[in-house]
């Protein structure tokens, strides 16, 4: 699992990747820039890497609240 998660944390896309527990190993936050490009990463870009047996996205389609810092 190591060699996968350090392969998808090399991706430009990824902003965030994590090792966890339960029925996923991997939490994976990607910034893709449309949906055709989304279809891509997780085809090509992630889809075929050893070790992946399943991918589960769920794309964001509204935000209701994000922490960060505030803009002046």
């Amino acid at each position: 699992m190591r060699q996968c998660a350090e392969a998808i944390a090399a991706h430009p896309e990824i902003g965030f990747a994590a090792a966890t527990t339960g029925p996923s190993n991997l939490l994976v936050i990607a910034a893709c820039r449309d949906v055709d490009s989304l279809y891509d990463f997780l085809e090509r870009g992630i889809g075929d890497l050893p070790g992946i047996r399943q991918l589960e996205s769920a794309p964001v389609i509204r935000n209701s609240k994000r922490v960060g810092a505030a803009r002046s």
